[in-house]
């Protein structure tokens, strides 16, 4: 076998894609220079005011909201690089869950769940001038914010604060800061929302393990046995049940190298009614259940867990909508037990963490203040204590090894077909220990140009993160700024919990929290270049850095020690502009039932179910977010479903088990058409109800609020013996008209 375990022949037949990779970059990294010196880039600038200490109150205060954030169709989704879509619709949209927490000294902070694939430091930071300049009652310090993302592939990516992401993280490069200053405003509002709800509260804690069903496993499973901790892990995790064996999961005990526990705070009323008025979830997985072929906005299984969970919970209710946030944890090397990436496995895997959740009973009391302790760290080219002599440092300077090109081994690119897989190892320098930087080529020269290391230092990654733990009465909260493999994440636990003097009953992680720095695994798996090991861009102590800083932190929290709040001026040049939107869409190709099939399938069997659901179309204003600010404008129309009365013949919101029947909820996909050189889309909406519809025949309509902010109704139709009229159905011919405009 060749040196980095390319086979000769391979290398032959992927000699003349190397030579136009190479001349690629050179392009991408000259396009990139013209663009700074032409000044297309742009700026994230803004000041954070330091903010007095509220009052006292005497009383435990808490709010949640929920607010949608669901862009217009055409931008580009983030965390599947070349591999990911365009967004042409939505199903399951994506929010911004806050939760708002006051303790009786007056001390805030708020827990924010969105369903995005990362949380730049960038956006935390304009969320956190957008809430300092807010009404003084609902001011929460930065310090105070805990801002993570789900990490749902199906968001839209170019809005990071890091030229790198903006460039290779979606399938388009650029940043949009119409797109950035849309999601800042609408997360500002969530958590004011939550703010002016809130109530005297009780919290509770209580934890399980996910063992019904196998709900996960380990992508990493050669890497993660490197590690000392793995045969405990697995033994501990015996009763876990084995999934199915596949050429990408060989190993069945990958199923059990997980953290399976899943922690729930719960918040009440502190009334007598004793009402839910949020859930806090957290849980370590990938919520990438659906395939990235979708080309559909969607908040993957934890929006779908979360959807299920609030309907449940607001069944019958009009008054009281509890909010069930979902934050991600240790997550690196975890993948969600899928069979097939589609709808069915989303909702599968979603029902199964709703109904865990609300299957715990609240738990034990939480009782005593918050404190926190939140600071900027230097990640690039720094130095834990000496070890046998010899200084362990991070590297200055980031670097990709070659498995990230080829990606994960449940969302390989067309890079790993071509040789960038799993495994190859190289040597560029202490630091970066074993990596074999992805696009470096051999040359005849002594010492060859790094392409890597030139596109990266034309594309920089973020060198320093914002860290925070934080202390909720006995329970301890430690923020990730990225994905950590599950024994990384083991051993911060263990670090945050050995450097306080009252050990916290427990320690939670919220990964992708404040900032995204791709990966962090132990120094074990990071020899082995794996996918995750090679996306650890600062070297294989990168994870151990980030343990000491935290567990530094911990110390500060468990003295006491008040955090200091002062103002803070924040700058980030992201990168070259580059605006999305439906207009960016392009032509009508065929209708991309390729890029909808994961999801419009009939539920039981599977197959592709374009043309049997009911289905409505419209004719819909272009909706620019460059023409809009603030939160007040609909970004995206809303369907509801209306059934008629057979006893008085009214036409009135459909509700089946207590819930109305809208967009809101699971039921639904809508997806935009563009015609070239009109100011107007196609948008068509299709009901997946497929449960639920037992009365016979049912006489419905769909209504729509429109982007113009007009009502529309559809023609009446019929579901009967499970099947609607032709009139309702999806035709075909439609794009085909629209073509030939």
């Amino acid at each position: 076998m060749a040196k980095n375990g390319l086979g000769e022949e391979k290398k032959q037949k992927t000699s003349f894609f190397f030579r136009h990779l190479s001349l690629s970059a050179y392009f991408k990294v000259g396009f990139i220079v013209i663009s700074v010196a032409l000044g297309g880039c742009a700026r994230i600038s803004g000041t954070i005011k330091a903010l007095p200490q509220p009052p006292p109150s005497g009383r435990f205060l808490a709010g949640a909201s929920k607010i949608d954030i669901t862009p217009p169709p055409g931008y580009p989704m983030g965390g599947h690089s070349i591999a990911g879509k365009v967004g042409r619709g939505f199903w399951l949209r994506l929010h911004a869950r806050s939760i708002f927490l006051e303790d009786p000294s007056g001390t805030r902070m708020a827990l924010v769940s969105t369903d995005l694939w990362s949380m730049p430091a960038g956006l935390a930071d304009r969320v956190a001038e957008l809430i300092s300049k807010g009404p003084s009652e609902c001011g929460i310090a930065r310090a105070g914010l805990i801002i993570a993302a789900t990490h749902t592939h199906q968001s839209p990516g170019n809005f990071s604060s890091s030229p790198m992401y903006n460039e290779y993280a979606s399938p388009q490069p650029g940043f949009d800061p119409d797109l950035f200053e849309f999601l800042a405003q609408r997360i500002a509002f969530s958590i004011d929302q939550a703010c002016k709800n809130k109530k005297e509260a009780q919290l509770f804690f209580s934890s399980t393990r996910l063992t019904r069903i196998p709900f996960a496993r380990n992508r990493s499973f050669e890497a993660f046995l490197k590690n000392p901790e793995a045969d405990t892990i697995l033994e501990q995790n015996s009763d876990l049940p084995e999934g199915i064996i596949t050429p990408e999961y060989p190993f069945p005990q990958s199923y059990r190298a997980i953290d399976p526990r899943l922690r729930v705070l719960r918040i009440k009323s502190a009334d007598s009614s004793q009402a839910d008025i949020a859930i806090a979830a957290f849980v370590s997985v990938h919520p990438t259940s659906l395939t990235h072929d979708a080309e559909i906005y969607n908040s993957d299984l934890f929006g779908a867990a979360s959807i299920s969970a609030e309907n449940q919970l607001s069944r019958g209710k009009e008054s009281s909508q509890p909010v069930v946030a979902l934050f991600n944890g240790a997550e690196g090397d975890i993948s969600p037990a899928w069979d097939a990436q589609d709808r069915r496995d989303t909702l599968r895997l979603g029902e199964e963490l709703a109904n865990s959740i609300l299957g715990l009973e609240p738990g034990q009391a939480l009782c005593g203040s918050l404190n926190y302790q939140f600071g900027l760290r230097h990640l690039a080219g720094k130095c834990l204590p000496e070890s046998e002599g010899r200084a362990l440092c991070t590297d200055t300077e980031p670097l990709e090894g070659a498995a990230t090109l080829g990606g994960a081994e449940d969302g390989r690119t067309i890079f790993y077909y071509l040789g960038w897989h799993e495994g190859i190892k190289g040597h560029y320098n202490e630091a970066q220990g074993s990596k074999q930087p992805a696009l470096d080529l051999r040359l005849p020269f002594p010492d060859p140009v790094s392409f890597t290391r030139l596109i990266e230092a034309a594309t920089s990654a973020p060198r320093v993160i914002p860290i925070g733990v934080y202390s909720i009465g006995s329970l301890a909260i430690a923020t990730l700024p990225g994905e950590f493999t599950t024994v990384m994440g083991q051993r911060i636990s263990r670090t945050v919990k050995d450097h306080m003097k009252d050990p916290p009953d427990d320690v939670l992680l919220i990964g992708l929290a404040n900032e995204y720095i791709s990966y962090f695994t132990t120094p074990e798996e990071y020899e082995e270049q794996a996918y995750e090991g090679a996306s650890t861009l600062y070297g294989k102590m990168s994870g151990e850095l980030v343990r000491q800083k935290l567990g530094l932190l911990a110390e500060r929290v468990n003295n006491g020690t008040p955090y200091l709040q002062e103002e803070i001026r924040y700058l980030y040049q992201p990168g070259p502009i580059k605006r999305f939107g439906i207009k960016t869409l392009g032509q009508l190709g065929k209708f991309p039932e390729e890029g909808l099939s994961p999801v419009l399938q009939n539920i039981e069997t599977g197959l592709p179910a374009l043309r049997t659901f009911p289905a409505f179309c419209w004719d819909d204003r272009i909706q620019d977010l460059r023409s809009n600010a603030g939160i007040d404008f609909r970004a995206t129309p809303t369907v509801a479903i209306f059934a008629k009365s057979m006893e008085r013949h009214e036409w009135l919101p459909l509700i089946i088990d207590g819930i109305r029947e809208n967009d809101s909820g699971l039921n639904f996909l809508s997806v935009a058409f563009v015609v070239p050189d009109r100011d107007k889309a196609k948008w068509c909406t299709f009901w997946m109800r497929s449960r639920g519809l037992e009365q016979q025949p049912l006489s419905f309509r769909f209504v729509v609020e429109t982007l113009s902010g007009d009502s529309i109704e559809s023609p009446e139709c019929v579901f009967d013996l499970g099947e609607v009229n032709k009139e309702c159905r999806f035709k075909p011919e439609l794009i085909e008209h629209l073509r030939k405009k």
